[in-house]
């Protein structure tokens, strides 16, 4: 999954991971249920990107 900083300041994840302003960062596990994390993406300064390709079903 990957993690879009969609703020204009850097932020610093409850990993330790710093993302600057419009960086995004590759990350295996991500809490979005985490009090922090939930709130950023609430607001929009952080936005979360399925990377895995996804399948096209068959009609």
């Amino acid at each position: 999954m990957k993690v879009i900083n969609q703020s204009q300041k850097t932020l610093v994840l409850p990993t330790g991971e710093t993302i600057f302003s419009g960086q995004s960062l590759e990350v295996d596990a991500f809490d979005k249920e985490h009090h922090v994390l939930r709130a950023w993406l609430e607001v929009g300064l952080l936005k979360l990107s399925d990377t895995k390709p996804k399948k096209q079903g068959s009609e």
